[in-house]
């Protein structure tokens, strides 16, 4: 279930103006009030052995800070059954009236090739939940955990104190109130034009392999999302965290790690920083 709310990332984009003023997917955070340096960086929320590995090089960073920030706690428990009631559909009633025959007919025959004998029963579930779970199967996994949960431990066994900006429920608050037919154009489109869906999915976790946050974000930036998804999932909630992590650093440094896309372009987190006062500086990867 947390593999799937991660997976968000994978689903967002702000939607900017192309600036190659991105050099790396961390960057140092220092005011003119404390001599302490805080870090943020761009995670991305899979399980790709070559993207966990990136751990290892940001171990030094996290122990020189007291406060370690993700969007959830990754060693929580797993939600209740009333989380996964708000990721189906109320009736067959409301289902009818945002899928018409063609769009249930596309959904349930492209969902049963990937997933045999699953295609009625992913007609359940909300377009958003429909999309996510497509671009989860297609995800390479071949490590135990996410970068996310990686790095969670490995803060945890330096003794940080873990600090989450987000919570589940807020999480699926956050896509809930994202409008169902805007969803359900999202997923037909994305049906529609899969093979390049897919192609801009592999040069995007290509670029993040190369640490290359302009790349990834050139990717997206073609694949803006609607007024809507974008205002819920993108910049509100980086307002939100923002102001989590200001009050935080007012008394510890933090190491702060959230999906890449909430960092740049106009109301990204490393802009927003800024305008409340912070240098924001990137920091040269190996």
């Amino acid at each position: 279930m947390k593999k799937l709310f991660l997976s968000i990332l994978v689903l967002i984009s702000a939607n900017a103006g192309i600036a190659q003023d991105y050099p790396s997917l961390l960057y140092r955070v220092t005011s003119p009030e404390s001599i302490e340096a805080s870090f943020i960086f761009g995670t991305m929320h899979v399980s790709d052995s070559s993207i966990v590995a990136m751990a290892d090089d940001l171990l030094n960073y996290i122990d020189s800070t007291v406060v370690f920030c993700n969007e959830i706690d990754l060693t929580d428990n797993e939600p209740d059954q009333s989380m996964f009631a708000n990721m189906v559909f109320a009736s067959q009633a409301e289902r009818d009236s945002i899928y018409s025959a063609e769009d249930q007919a596309l959904i349930s025959e492209f969902t049963e090739k990937k997933m045999p004998g699953m295609g009625q029963m992913m007609l359940s579930l909300k377009p958003f939940w429909v999309m996510v779970t497509i671009v989860e199967m297609d995800m390479q996994i071949d490590a135990n955990q996410v970068l996310d949960a990686q790095l969670q431990v490995a803060a945890e066994s330096l003794g940080k104190l873990v600090r989450p900006l987000e919570t589940l429920e807020s999480q699926m608050g956050a896509i809930n109130e994202v409008p169902l037919k805007e969803q359900r154009d999202m997923l037909v489109d994305y049906l529609n034009d899969y093979e390049n869906q897919t192609d801009l999915s592999e040069k995007m976790t290509e670029a993040y392999i190369n640490k290359d946050l302009d790349g990834v974000y050139a990717v997206y930036t073609s694949n803006a999302f609607g007024n809507e998804m974008e205002k819920q999932l993108v910049f509100e909630r980086n307002v939100a965290m923002t102001d989590k992590l200001v009050e935080i650093q007012k008394i510890n440094p933090f190491f702060c790690a959230v999906g890449a896309l909430h960092l740049p372009g106009e109301g990204g987190m490393i802009e927003l920083l800024e305008e409340a006062g912070f240098t924001v500086e990137p920091v040269i990867l190996n």
